[in-house]
């Protein structure tokens, strides 16, 4: 999205540069609007639903990143009344960070403001953008200071990798560099990916386990069935024997093969579940991996082009 407003920018300063053009002959008029009925606009109309859904996708993150800052400062309140001065200051300044930013891309997804509109001499889409920037660092900030304290080698990178996440989003604001925004958020959501792994992990486990319940659970209601049907029919064919036998024994061989099928299918489910869960970890892992990677490759180069210039 900022990649896209950054290029929205620069399309609407060159176009104010634009010098208008002659007015162009009559024929030439005419030759020109039929070649431009002539021209097909598909690219246009999927430039417009691309728009829209990038509009509704705001409607969504906006409002949620607004109330889960609130959150975030509300537990900081609570953790500063308890002693906890470093945590809850941090949980403060990037949980009202947060709420900035989502009002911001609130604020731009529901009315008619956009991201150069300006606030209190600051445009939204820098309140939108730094906000963020600010929530992450303040995170990662935090990370590092309890992965500190409580000597957690692990939760200390994971909140410098947030923390450099952060920085690169406010240095991307700082610039007008979209490539530094992006990388920043990026790799923020990829560090806050890893961090939660475990989570990802047994959330999926917990489908696996809700899914093999419920084929269990009809496999078995499937056998009951069966077996009500061919009680009932060897009931009411009571009258002639040799029918009975055979409906009954053909019931059974009908009840058992579906049972054997069903059990198949159900081991069948099971088992892809348990393969798509190790998946997305695995692909969890790697993308954090190669988020981290990627951002610093682009830090070290921001950080060559920087000192470069001095």
């Amino acid at each position: 999205e900022a990649v896209q407003n950054a290029q929205a920018d620069e399309a609407a300063q060159a176009a104010k540069a634009v010098k208008p053009a002659p007015a162009p002959a009559p024929a030439a008029t005419a030759a020109a609007a039929e070649a431009a009925d002539n021209v097909p606009h598909h690219n246009a109309h999927h430039g417009s639903r691309l728009h829209k859904v990038m509009h509704g996708v705001d409607k969504v993150l906006g409002p949620a990143a607004t109330l889960a800052g609130a959150i975030h400062t509300a537990h900081g309140v609570e953790e500063l009344a308890h002693g906890k001065v470093v945590e809850g200051g941090l949980d403060v300044a990037g949980g009202l960070a947060g709420t900035a930013s989502g009002a911001a891309g609130t604020a731009i997804a529901f009315t008619s403001a956009t991201t150069a509109t300006t606030v209190a001499g600051v445009t939204l889409g820098t309140v939108a953008i730094g906000g963020a920037g600010i929530a992450a660092a303040a995170d990662g900030v935090k990370d590092i200071y309890t992965g500190i304290k409580e000597d957690n080698g692990e939760k200390t990178a994971v909140g410098g990798v947030k923390t450099l996440a952060g920085g690169a989003m406010l240095a991307g604001v700082a610039t007008a560099n979209p490539v530094l925004v992006a990388g920043g958020a990026v790799t923020y959501v990829g560090a806050v990916v890893y961090e939660n792994r475990g989570a990802i992990a047994n959330g999926a486990k917990k489908a696996y386990n809700a899914t093999a319940s419920g084929v269990s659970s009809a496999v078995q209601a499937g056998s009951d069935l069966a077996g009500h049907v061919s009680n009932s029919v060897a009931e009411k064919a009571a009258a002639i024997r040799q029918r009975t036998s055979e409906v009954v024994d053909a019931g059974k061989e009908r009840a058992a093969a579906a049972l054997t099928s069903a059990r198949a299918r159900a081991s069948e489910i099971a088992d892809s579940v348990s393969r798509r869960a190790g998946e997305i970890k695995n692909n969890v892992t790697s993308a954090a991996s190669n988020a981290v990677s990627a951002t610093t490759e682009a830090l070290g180069g921001a950080w060559k082009w920087a000192t470069s210039g001095w």
